[in-house]
């Protein structure tokens, strides 16, 4: 029983319990608003899982980093209402890649699946369609242990991180 949220494609898959899932689903830059579009959809760096959110110099934040998360359903959060927590694995707190020779800590551990609204995500994973998302909400609140796989998410290399923070 999984899922696997395919951050390049945007879209959202998988089973639980009994249940078959094929959403389209949105992670960072603000993507995901209820109405409107925002400019970080378009920047670069808003596709990557290594952008922090900064409000002072109007960036957003970037998609769910890659890795795995334990699906753990809220039932009424204070923000999101109904939604789900992604509870980060190992291989979800850092980043681990053949380029770089330590894993890049990314930070950001606080990520859901919740429904469109204003802000749109920082990060978080909003499926498009609102009654697919309670279905999903549905099915991990009757299915403990659903794990979610976070599969090509682009991100800076140390080198590049540095030289950003020097720049700037």
């Amino acid at each position: 029983m999984g899922l696997v949220y395919d951050v390049f494609a945007q879209t959202l898959s998988g089973s639980v319990g009994d249940q078959r899932f094929q959403l389209r689903a949105f992670s960072g830059g603000g993507r995901g608003k209820s109405t409107g579009l925002d400019s970080g959809e378009t920047d670069l760096r808003s596709w990557l899982s290594t952008t922090r959110t900064d409000q002072r110099r109007g960036i957003r934040g970037g998609p769910i980093p890659p890795g795995v998360y334990e699906c753990v359903y809220t039932a009424n959060h204070h923000k999101f209402r109904e939604c789900i927590f992604l509870k980060p694995a190992l291989s979800a707190v850092r980043i681990y890649t053949p380029f770089a020779n330590h894993p890049i800590d990314h930070r950001r551990s606080r990520f859901y699946i919740h429904g469109r609204g204003d802000h749109g995500s920082d990060g978080c994973i909003v499926p498009e369609d609102a009654s697919e998302r309670k279905r999903l909400n549905a099915a991990i609140r009757d299915n403990p242990n659903v794990t979610l796989n976070v599969i090509h998410a682009a991100y800076e290399l140390p080198a590049e991180l540095r030289i950003e923070t020097q720049i700037v």
